[in-house]
């Protein structure tokens, strides 16, 4: 099976970094960055849907010891963090999953330092970055 996964970097819009996923490439993310102890897990990316922003085209995801930084390099779409952080966000994304419609034009979730208990996990110096679904907002 084919994951539908891609992102697209900030833009002059918008600073968030914008990864979409459907359904079962959700799952997969949040299953990967579970059980990452250590070392890395990439992901190659497709062209998002509707996207005007130039794709990024790998998903690198990290296990290190500081709080959860996203950051681009190239055209690769990094997510660093302890153990405990990437597990916090796969709890965000399962709660996401879990209470949206994926199908749905417009369902998306932040990732960033808005949500008053980010600074417990989340670096300040981390890309905004966004989860929506894999249907475009239009």
């Amino acid at each position: 099976m084919t994951l539908r996964l891609g992102a697209v970097g900030p833009s002059a819009d918008d600073p968030s970094a914008v990864l979409f996923a459907d359904e079962a490439a959700i799952h997969q993310l949040i299953a990967q960055l579970r059980r990452l102890d250590s070392g890395d897990w990439t992901a190659d990316l497709t062209d998002p849907p509707g996207a005007s922003e130039p794709a990024l085209r790998r998903l690198s995801v990290r296990a290190t010891d500081t709080p959860l930084h996203v950051h681009l390099s190239g055209n690769v779409l990094h997510i660093d963090g302890a153990p405990a952080h990437l597990n916090t966000l796969a709890d965000y994304l399962a709660l996401y999953a879990e209470h949206n419609d994926l199908n749905e034009p417009g369902m998306h979730c932040h990732i960033d330092t808005s949500d008053p208990h980010a600074d417990e996990w989340v670096d300040p110096a981390s890309t905004p970055l966004t989860i929506a679904g894999w249907v475009p907002d239009y």
